[in-house]
Protein backbone atom coordinates (compact mmCIF):
# COMPACT_ATOMS: atom_id res chain seq x y z
CA UNK A 1 0.00 0.00 0.00
CA UNK A 2 1.24 3.39 -0.98
CA UNK A 3 1.83 5.44 1.89
CA UNK A 4 -0.10 8.81 2.23
CA UNK A 5 1.28 12.38 1.97
CA UNK A 6 0.87 14.40 5.05
CA UNK A 7 -0.88 17.42 4.88
CA UNK A 8 1.79 19.81 4.90
CA UNK A 9 3.34 18.41 1.39
CA UNK A 10 -0.13 20.62 0.13
CA UNK A 11 0.18 23.27 2.93
CA UNK A 12 2.90 25.41 1.29
CA UNK A 13 2.10 25.24 -2.07
CA UNK A 14 -1.97 25.94 -0.94
CA UNK A 15 -0.16 29.33 0.55
CA UNK A 16 1.83 30.02 -2.36
CA UNK A 17 -0.97 29.51 -4.45
CA UNK A 18 -3.42 31.92 -2.57
CA UNK A 19 -0.32 34.45 -2.40
CA UNK A 20 -0.88 34.68 -6.02
CA UNK A 21 -4.05 34.66 -6.43
CA UNK A 22 -4.77 37.80 -4.02
CA UNK A 23 -1.72 39.32 -5.85
CA UNK A 24 -3.94 39.87 -8.76
CA UNK A 25 -6.90 40.83 -6.65
CA UNK A 26 -9.23 37.85 -6.16
CA UNK A 27 -12.95 38.97 -5.28
CA UNK A 28 -13.81 35.52 -3.38
CA UNK A 29 -12.95 33.46 -0.59
CA UNK A 30 -9.25 32.78 -1.30
CA UNK A 31 -8.62 31.18 1.68
CA UNK A 32 -11.44 28.90 1.76
CA UNK A 33 -10.60 27.85 -1.67
CA UNK A 34 -6.87 27.07 -0.68
CA UNK A 35 -8.11 24.75 2.34
CA UNK A 36 -11.08 22.57 0.21
CA UNK A 37 -8.42 21.92 -2.03
CA UNK A 38 -6.12 21.23 0.73
CA UNK A 39 -8.94 18.90 2.02
CA UNK A 40 -9.20 17.57 -1.64
CA UNK A 41 -5.44 16.66 -1.85
CA UNK A 42 -5.55 15.14 1.05
CA UNK A 43 -8.54 12.81 0.44
CA UNK A 44 -7.35 12.09 -3.34
CA UNK A 45 -3.44 11.66 -2.79
CA UNK A 46 -2.06 13.74 -5.63
CA UNK A 47 2.04 13.77 -6.54
CA UNK A 48 1.41 17.43 -6.33
CA UNK A 49 -1.13 20.34 -4.84
CA UNK A 50 -4.17 20.32 -6.88
CA UNK A 51 -7.07 22.40 -6.87
CA UNK A 52 -10.57 21.17 -7.89
CA UNK A 53 -13.02 24.04 -9.65
CA UNK A 54 -15.42 23.63 -12.55
CA UNK A 55 -16.09 24.64 -15.91
CA UNK A 56 -17.72 27.61 -17.19
CA UNK A 57 -19.94 27.96 -20.36
CA UNK A 58 -20.45 24.34 -20.65
CA UNK A 59 -23.90 24.01 -21.57
CA UNK A 60 -23.07 24.55 -25.69
CA UNK A 61 -21.28 21.31 -25.48
CA UNK A 62 -23.41 18.71 -23.90
CA UNK A 63 -22.81 16.60 -26.68
CA UNK A 64 -18.84 16.20 -26.06
CA UNK A 65 -19.83 16.34 -22.37
CA UNK A 66 -21.60 13.03 -22.77
CA UNK A 67 -19.07 11.38 -24.14
CA UNK A 68 -16.69 12.35 -21.91
CA UNK A 69 -19.10 10.54 -19.54
CA UNK A 70 -18.92 7.49 -20.94
CA UNK A 71 -15.35 7.27 -22.24
CA UNK A 72 -12.89 9.29 -20.32
CA UNK A 73 -12.44 9.41 -16.14
CA UNK A 74 -9.81 11.97 -15.41
CA UNK A 75 -9.08 12.91 -19.25
CA UNK A 76 -6.81 15.44 -19.65
CA UNK A 77 -7.69 18.81 -21.24
CA UNK A 78 -6.27 21.86 -23.27
CA UNK A 79 -6.05 25.21 -22.26
CA UNK A 80 -5.75 28.08 -24.63
CA UNK A 81 -4.18 30.25 -21.89
CA UNK A 82 -3.42 32.96 -24.17
CA UNK A 83 -7.14 33.66 -25.00
CA UNK A 84 -8.42 35.90 -22.46
CA UNK A 85 -11.63 33.66 -22.02
CA UNK A 86 -9.47 30.35 -21.37
CA UNK A 87 -11.45 27.73 -23.34
CA UNK A 88 -10.86 23.86 -22.35
CA UNK A 89 -10.77 21.35 -25.03
CA UNK A 90 -10.92 17.55 -24.35
CA UNK A 91 -9.36 15.76 -27.64
CA UNK A 92 -9.55 19.22 -29.61
CA UNK A 93 -13.28 19.59 -28.90
CA UNK A 94 -13.96 22.85 -27.01
CA UNK A 95 -16.01 21.99 -23.36
CA UNK A 96 -15.97 25.04 -21.96
CA UNK A 97 -13.59 27.76 -20.43
CA UNK A 98 -11.94 28.55 -17.19
CA UNK A 99 -14.61 30.71 -14.60
CA UNK A 100 -13.41 34.11 -14.69
CA UNK A 101 -12.01 34.38 -11.51
CA UNK A 102 -9.46 31.84 -11.90
CA UNK A 103 -8.37 33.24 -15.29
CA UNK A 104 -5.37 35.41 -14.16
CA UNK A 105 -3.50 33.22 -12.32
CA UNK A 106 -4.53 29.93 -14.80
CA UNK A 107 -2.95 32.00 -17.69
CA UNK A 108 0.10 33.01 -15.10
CA UNK A 109 0.89 29.38 -14.40
CA UNK A 110 0.13 27.97 -17.60
CA UNK A 111 3.34 29.86 -19.04
CA UNK A 112 5.35 27.36 -17.14
CA UNK A 113 4.13 24.35 -18.71
CA UNK A 114 3.56 22.54 -15.66
CA UNK A 115 -0.02 22.97 -15.14
CA UNK A 116 -2.14 20.29 -16.15
CA UNK A 117 -6.06 20.05 -16.51
CA UNK A 118 -8.30 17.26 -15.75
CA UNK A 119 -12.40 15.99 -15.94
CA UNK A 120 -13.36 14.98 -12.35
CA UNK A 121 -16.37 14.10 -13.10
CA UNK A 122 -19.25 15.23 -15.24
CA UNK A 123 -22.50 16.19 -13.54
CA UNK A 124 -25.93 16.32 -13.86
CA UNK A 125 -27.80 15.01 -17.07
CA UNK A 126 -30.52 13.35 -14.71
CA UNK A 127 -34.30 14.18 -14.01
CA UNK A 128 -33.35 15.95 -11.01
CA UNK A 129 -30.48 17.88 -12.86
CA UNK A 130 -30.99 17.84 -16.25
CA UNK A 131 -27.80 20.49 -16.87
CA UNK A 132 -24.74 18.89 -17.13
CA UNK A 133 -21.47 20.33 -15.59
CA UNK A 134 -18.19 20.05 -15.67
CA UNK A 135 -15.84 19.41 -12.54
CA UNK A 136 -12.14 19.36 -12.99
CA UNK A 137 -8.93 19.49 -11.00
CA UNK A 138 -6.10 22.16 -11.80
CA UNK A 139 -2.73 19.84 -11.25
CA UNK A 140 0.86 19.66 -11.03
CA UNK A 141 0.45 23.00 -9.08
CA UNK A 142 3.61 22.66 -6.92
CA UNK A 143 5.85 22.62 -10.19
CA UNK A 144 3.78 25.17 -12.00
CA UNK A 145 4.49 27.31 -8.93
CA UNK A 146 8.29 26.58 -8.44
CA UNK A 147 9.09 27.44 -12.01
CA UNK A 148 6.73 30.59 -11.64
CA UNK A 149 8.65 32.08 -8.95
CA UNK A 150 11.94 30.65 -10.96
CA UNK A 151 10.66 33.05 -13.55
CA UNK A 152 9.59 35.78 -11.36
CA UNK A 153 13.19 36.02 -9.59
CA UNK A 154 15.08 35.94 -13.06
CA UNK A 155 12.45 38.78 -14.40
CA UNK A 156 13.44 40.75 -10.97
CA UNK A 157 16.85 39.86 -12.02
CA UNK A 158 16.84 41.46 -15.14
CA UNK A 159 15.01 44.63 -14.23
CA UNK A 160 17.31 45.02 -11.42
CA UNK A 161 20.39 44.60 -13.37
CA UNK A 162 18.51 47.21 -16.42
CA UNK A 163 18.01 49.70 -13.29
CA UNK A 164 21.43 49.29 -12.09
CA UNK A 165 22.61 49.75 -15.79
CA UNK A 166 20.63 52.65 -16.12
CA UNK A 167 21.46 54.02 -12.68
CA UNK A 168 24.88 53.75 -13.13
CA UNK A 169 24.78 55.44 -17.08
CA UNK A 170 23.09 57.96 -15.77
CA UNK A 171 25.20 58.86 -12.37
CA UNK A 172 28.18 59.03 -15.21
CA UNK A 173 25.78 61.28 -17.18
CA UNK A 174 25.52 63.62 -14.35
CA UNK A 175 28.96 63.64 -12.71
CA UNK A 176 30.89 63.50 -15.79
CA UNK A 177 29.67 67.00 -17.21
CA UNK A 178 30.07 67.66 -21.41
CA UNK A 179 32.82 70.06 -21.03
CA UNK A 180 32.98 70.96 -24.71
CA UNK A 181 29.21 71.88 -24.40
CA UNK A 182 29.46 73.82 -21.43
CA UNK A 183 32.60 75.94 -23.23
CA UNK A 184 29.81 76.21 -26.25
CA UNK A 185 27.29 77.70 -23.63
CA UNK A 186 29.07 80.00 -21.68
Amino acid sequence: MPRSRPTRDYLTPAFEWAALVRSFGARFAVEAKAAEAVAFCVARQPRSFALPSKLSGVGAHRDTLVEIAVVDSFAPLEIDAIDQVCPVYWQGAPVGHVQPKHRRWVQRLHRTGALRLHVLAVTGGTEERPHRGLNVVFGNLTEALRLDAAVQLREQAETSDLINRFGAETEAHVLTPDWPAMKRAA
